[in-house]
């Protein structure tokens, strides 16, 4: 009877260390599935961290690019009273592109240069958050092509934000007049300029113009 009863406890006690090690191995498969499965949402979750501290620098970087508006304002051939009635000459930016006859030519102010020149005005405003820096023309074309003649010189401008810039091209010939003709049909410009940072950026300005009975239009881009 007793060596009976010893043989049950045996079983039992085998059973029971059997219920044990199934029990243990399924915890410790599910720790395991767990534990990887922890893995798998923390290298989620840092890729999503990075794409966020990604966009955030460049929302930051953004604040720091030049941002223009085209207020399609245009002028011709201002001069006199109208520089007063079109421009505030003491608070809008102005940069200018002339070109000089001669190297003896001197010009000491921007009423000599309207006085003196056929110009062409556009007007751009900065809508970024930040000062636009050295603001210039470096080239200029007609038609496609670079104007030969002449001297020509650029002058730059800083542009704070919200401020107007007049973006001046003065010749020695009538550009409306060659315009209305239709002997130029567009116009581009390519701006070079510096962020706060200094950072380099370059605009190109397109203007296509259509002859209407010695009348103009025109159409604008800028890249």
């Amino acid at each position: 009877m007793g060596s009976y009863l010893g043989a049950i406890g045996t079983i039992v006690l085998g059973y029971i260390a059997f219920y044990q090690n199934k029990k243990y191995k399924e915890l410790s498969d599910q720790s395991e599935k767990r534990f990887w499965e922890l893995q798998e949402e923390i290298k989620e979750l840092t890729k999503k961290s990075v794409s966020l501290i990604d966009l955030n620098s460049k929302i930051e970087a953004s604040k720091y690019h030049p941002i223009f508006s085209n207020l399609q304002h245009n002028f011709w051939n201002a001069k006199g009273e109208n520089l007063v009635e079109f421009f505030d000459i003491e608070s809008d930016a102005f940069q200018i592109s002339f070109c000089k006859e001669g190297s003896n030519e001197h010009l000491d102010s921007l009423e000599e240069i309207f006085e003196q020149y056929y110009t062409f005005v556009y007007t751009l405003k900065n809508d970024g958050e930040k000062t636009i820096y050295n603001f210039n023309c470096i080239d200029i074309k007609i038609n496609g092509r670079n104007i030969e003649e002449g001297i020509w010189i650029y002058q730059s401008c800083d542009i704070k934000p919200g401020e107007i810039v007049r973006c001046v091209c003065a010749t020695k010939f009538d550009l409306l007049k060659k315009i209305s003709s239709g002997e130029i049909e567009s116009l581009s410009f390519i701006y070079q300029m510096k962020n706060v940072l200094g950072e380099c950026f370059n605009m190109a300005a397109e203007l296509h113009f259509i002859p209407i009975e010695e009348n103009h239009e025109s159409v604008s881009s800028f890249v």
